[in-house]
């Protein structure tokens, strides 16, 4: 990380920012332990459990598409380009491989298939799920995916986390269904920067909709990295758990 220039021969050193953003997140650590001091006499390990099952089995489906896009390139389904990222209107990104595209669809639905199958083998057992129990193992996970941002990239990690986790952390529970409703907008409302981001990119760079082959192609040569796709597929998956501890409280 370099110094950030403020004007003329100020500068703010790579240490200063690094503290700034972290500073941006250590709120969020507060209230995860408030949590867990409040709800500590009420808690028990079985809806703990369920949760951190429930949440790790929505993140293997992102996983398992990364897996088939490095296969896919291994066997030649997915072309490589040598002076990557080509040009904008380039016949290779203007002229996506829908089967690969639609190879990469089927194995994220049979990935959430098998993993919603297995999650109700592992987990019928267990106890009913608790919405104090989800929302503190989510915490805890997000707080997770924070850190690691910010070893990542904290300028990354400051874009495109720091909004939805800010959401994610203050929305509580709602007591009726209004109050439901208003907090399901919010939480999908902590995916606004990452949508602005690739509206921008999509119209910078001409592609629309094929921004995501675009996406395919850079991750398959390492323009974006493993560790960047993990944290934002993370990040997705926590916050379609958030939504859904609001929408069905008392059902896996």
């Amino acid at each position: 990380m370099q110094a950030m220039r403020l004007r003329d021969s100020i500068f703010l050193s790579s240490r200063v920012i690094a503290f700034l953003h972290y500073l941006t997140f250590l709120p969020l650590l507060a209230v995860l332990c408030l949590g867990w001091y409040d709800h500590r006499k009420n808690l028990s390990f079985a809806p703990l459990f369920r949760e951190l099952l429930v949440s790790i089995g929505l993140i293997l489906p992102f996983l398992a598409v990364y897996c088939a896009i490095v296969l896919l390139r291994l066997f030649g389904f997915i072309p490589s380009y040598d002076y990557y990222p080509p040009p904008p209107h380039d016949p290779l990104l203007v002229h996506p491989y829908l089967g690969v595209l639609g190879g990469l669809l089927a194995v994220f639905i049979a990935s959430v298939a098998a993993c919603n199958f297995l999650l109700r083998v592992l987990t019928w057992r267990l106890a009913q799920r608790d919405f104090w129990a989800s929302r503190l193992i989510l915490l805890s996970l997000l707080i997770t995916v924070c850190l690691f941002a910010l070893q990542h990239n904290s300028y990354w990690a400051l874009t495109f986390i720091a909004f939805p986790a800010w959401i994610w952390t203050l929305v509580g529970v709602g007591e009726k269904h209004g109050g439901r409703v208003a907090s399901r907008i919010m939480i999908l409302g902590g995916g606004v920067p990452c949508v602005v981001v690739h509206a921008l990119y999509a119209a910078r760079l001409g592609l629309g909709r094929k921004l995501i082959w675009y996406e395919v192609l850079a991750l398959s040569t390492g323009m974006l990295t493993t560790s960047g796709y993990l944290l934002g597929a993370a990040t997705v998956a926590l916050g379609i758990r958030f939504l859904a501890i609001q929408t069905y409280r008392g059902e896996i």
